[in-house]
């Protein structure tokens, strides 16, 4: 039988369908991105303290992925990845750190997790004098007797020659790039350029400036010269990532992960083999091959840690600092690794005058060393002579806070008697010595066991400053502020608090452009 068709379209139409439906050579364009995961959980308020990055990931896709690739600052790197994971470890630059994770499919979908990373401090607080890179430019504040404050001159409250920064004061630097990074510590300041240069002015009575013998003379009761008064650069030092001023000494560095030292080295906090002070840089000496990243000074010691995880210390042992299970001995001339359980790696430190924290990578705060005023932990106003109370002195690491997924720990400080943890909730938690002024305006005094919420309607931190009595700290918009005890104008808080001895409540300083 024959069928007559009249309308040769629709026949055309249907036949298309019906070979498009059974054809090999049809293929649908695939139009959907990669799925990437990773364990990055903020990107735009990213402070680091550490100069290697390390996060895990995982991308999926319904068809192959071609590749992974990170661009971090001016360089690019594909990334292996394996049943569809991926870990990535990489060294981070003084300052800002921009980056975008790309992973592509075989059709060429992206997909794209980008942000940025800081490495370092944008503030900074010393025994009482203060500082803070706002809007790319340097500004400092407080006690001035050495010239810590970069005014070329010394100062005091009641000297009516100079004036005396009790606010945020504008500094003219005589670095050709823009500061990143900032260290003071007791009379002395440190600062790094974008460009890993290093620049210091101040206390300089045992090198700690790293720019060889004092020319100035200043202090309240001097004979022979013990500061630098103008702020210049030191030599020796390139490609640094990170600095930490001590009480008297400096550990500066590089983005090769060797350490350099200057200042004071009677106890051998300088790490390179001798007690000889020095006031120019010397290589810190390990006995492996080690790759730092990150360092942080003491009072008269000195800890790192290496790219593994792994926590040294060297210097002075009086307190059991240096984590051995032991107190006093010999001094400590080059690092020795402090032991911990096996599989602990260790990913950010911080040290006071006697006593040192560390923060793992699951979350753990381990303490040690001095803890006469709770700084380690547990020897407070609500333990100490009590049958649970620690010990005065903790001779071995251990734990302080335990690993918690509620509100996690996610970097510690310290400086002088006292102790900080920032947790994801984005506060800071003291303990250790601690004061606060009642309604009368009288200041009452108590070593916290554990830490406390202090401040609890400051939210949004995004790095701190840790001085001996007073801290300073900026939010993620940007803005600074400061609390605790003022002397001679380290809150920066202007006439109101210039001397306020005990502030409870964070002041935050003007900074006139």
């Amino acid at each position: 039988m024959k069928i007559k068709l009249k309308n040769m379209g629709i026949v055309s139409s249907i036949l298309s369908l019906l070979v498009g439906c059974g054809s090999s050579t049809s293929q649908d364009v695939d139009t959907t991105p990669p799925v990437l995961q990773t364990t990055i959980k903020d990107t735009k308020n990213v402070v680091m303290h550490s100069s290697l990055w390390k996060f895990d990931g995982n991308v999926t896709d319904n068809n192959a992925i071609k590749k992974l690739v990170l661009e971090l600052n001016d360089k690019s790197s594909e990334i292996e990845i394996k049943d569809g994971n991926f870990s990535v470890s990489t060294a981070l630059r003084a300052g800002n750190n921009s980056f975008k994770l790309i992973a592509k499919d075989q059709s060429d979908n992206n997909a794209t997790i980008s942000g940025n990373i800081y490495l370092g401090h944008t503030t900074a607080a010393g025994g009482s004098h203060s500082g803070a890179i706002h809007n790319g430019a340097l500004y400092t504040w407080g006690r001035n007797n050495y010239g810590q404050t970069g005014l070329e001159y010394t100062s005091k409250l009641d000297d009516n020659s100079s004036v005396h920064p009790i606010a945020p004061t504008k500094i003219l630097t005589p670095s050709l790039n823009p500061l990143v990074s900032l260290s003071f510590n007791q009379n002395y300041s440190i600062a790094i350029d974008e460009t890993g240069s290093v620049w210091s002015w101040g206390d300089n009575k045992n090198g700690e400036l790293g720019r060889g013998a004092s020319t100035d003379t200043c202090g309240s009761s001097s004979i022979e010269p013990d500061c630098i008064l103008t702020i210049g650069q030191v030599d020796g030092l390139s490609d640094i990532v990170s600095i930490s001023a001590g009480y008297s000494h400096t550990l500066a560095l590089r983005n090769d992960g060797t350490v350099w030292a200057f200042g004071t080295n009677g106890d051998g906090e300088l790490g390179n083999g001798d007690t000889n002070d020095s006031s120019v840089p010397v290589q810190v000496i390990w006995n492996e091959n080690v790759n730092i990243v990150q360092v942080s000074a003491g009072s008269d010691f000195s800890c790192a840690i290496d790219n593994q995880g792994a926590l040294w210390a060297w210097g002075k042992n009086n307190y059991g600092q240096l984590g051995q299970g032991i107190k006093g001995g010999d001094d400590q001339l080059t690092p020795i690794r402090v032991p911990f359980p096996n599989g602990v790696e260790i990913a950010s430190i911080a040290t006071g005058k006697g006593h040192l924290l560390a923060l793992d990578t699951n979350g753990t705060v381990y303490g040690w060393g001095l803890n006469a005023s709770s700084q380690v932990g547990y020897y407070g106003y609500q333990y100490k002579g009590t049958d649970d109370a620690w010990e005065s002195y903790i001779l071995a690491p251990t734990v302080v806070i335990p690993a918690t997924h509620d509100n996690p720990v996610i970097e510690v400080f310290a400086n002088g008697n006292s102790s900080y943890i920032f947790r994801a909730d984005k506060k800071i938690y003291p303990w250790g010595q601690y004061g606060e002024t009642d309604e009368a305006g009288k200041t009452k005094y108590a070593n916290l066991d554990i830490p406390e919420d202090k401040l609890n309607t400051i939210t949004s931190v995004k790095d701190v400053a840790a001085g001996a009595l007073h801290l300073v700290a900026v939010k993620e918009d940007g803005s600074v502020f400061t609390w605790r005890w003022s002397f001679e104008g380290s809150l920066g808080g202007g006439e109101s608090t210039v001397d306020a001895w005990m502030y409870n409540y964070p002041i935050i300083p003007v900074f006139q452009e």
